[in-house]
């Protein structure tokens, strides 16, 4: 039979044996409510709109970006742009 006192959080059955750990949160959350998915994303792959400057991630969370980031933006689509255009030409000259 285990420790049970190593192990304060466990959940076991009647013989003892270890079937898994409680989940312990702090939050109440009793599953009626919407479930909130953009608290669990860190929101690194969005899309970026340069014209209007808002970022949209794949969780639903928007946020608008600052003048130096549409600028990164913008710098970053217009090289991609270019190395696809100059690979496409690449293709067409093989």
């Amino acid at each position: 039979m285990p420790d049970m006192d190593a192990d304060l959080h466990g959940i076991y059955d009647d013989a003892g044996d270890r079937l898994g750990q409680e989940w312990e949160d702090e939050t109440e959350w009793d599953g009626n409510e919407k479930y909130d998915r953009s608290l669990d994303c860190v929101h690194e792959q969005a899309d970026i709109d340069i014209l209007t400057g808002r970022a949209v991630c794949s969780c639903g969370y928007s946020w608008l970006l600052s003048a130096k980031e549409i600028q990164q933006e913008a710098d970053f689509q217009a090289a991609y742009f270019e190395a696809m255009a100059e690979d496409e030409s690449n293709v067409k000259q093989s």
